[in-house]
């Protein structure tokens, strides 16, 4: 009886970690945005480039705005609601701090023949507990007592030797926490 709970657990958390992502896109005016959101966007208001899209993933509705500052790309996504669900940073992958890259390195050498780094993110996930302004200025200055989650878009090679391109999510100690196989149409947008 513990082996087949064992199973069951295994292929329940499989699924679960290897979902597809179907994303679609598009871009829209701000005045469609949720009150909340626009609230929180004055934030930025001296940004430049500050791009809005409306996100379609499954039965999922977000919101995102896509900005430029001093160099630095942010995404800042929205629930349906209007609710601050995270700030993406754009970085590179070799700018990871290195205990963290050898972590992620060695998942991705255990789990696939190849792997070609596409697209690399800093995750900052929104804390309900935390002010609005103080959550913003300490992604801005980059603050040490914040630690990112990374989001790292992936062409791997697997074991039966197909290629797909998967998104990644590790947390920040660099250990595996999800994937999900991305399909052409979800990175056909403006990645900026």
């Amino acid at each position: 009886m513990k082996k087949f709970s064992l199973i069951i657990f295994l292929i329940c958390t499989f699924y679960i970690s290897a979902q597809e992502k179907i994303e679609k896109e598009e871009r829209v005016d701000f005045s469609i945005f949720p009150e909340k959101a626009k609230e929180f966007m004055s934030l930025f208001s001296d940004f430049d480039k500050v791009k809005h899209f409306k996100e379609i993933d499954g039965k999922k509705v977000s919101y995102e705005s896509k900005l430029k500052h001093k160099k630095q790309i942010y995404s800042i996504e929205f629930s349906q609601e209007g609710v601050i669900e995270d700030i993406e940073v754009t970085t590179r992958f070799k700018r990871i701090p290195k205990s963290i890259k050898n972590i992620i390195k060695s998942y991705l050498k255990d789990n696939y023949l190849k792997y070609h780094v596409i697209k690399t993110q800093k995750q900052f996930v929104f804390n309900k507990h935390t002010n609005y302004s103080d959550y913003v200025q300490s992604i801005l200055n980059t603050s040490k007592e914040l630690s990112p989650k990374y989001e790292i878009v992936l062409e791997v090679k697997l074991k039966n030797k197909k290629t797909e391109q998967r998104e990644f999510l590790f947390n920040e100690l660099g250990e595996f926490i999800s994937f999900r196989v991305v399909k052409p149409l979800s990175y056909d947008y403006v990645l900026y």
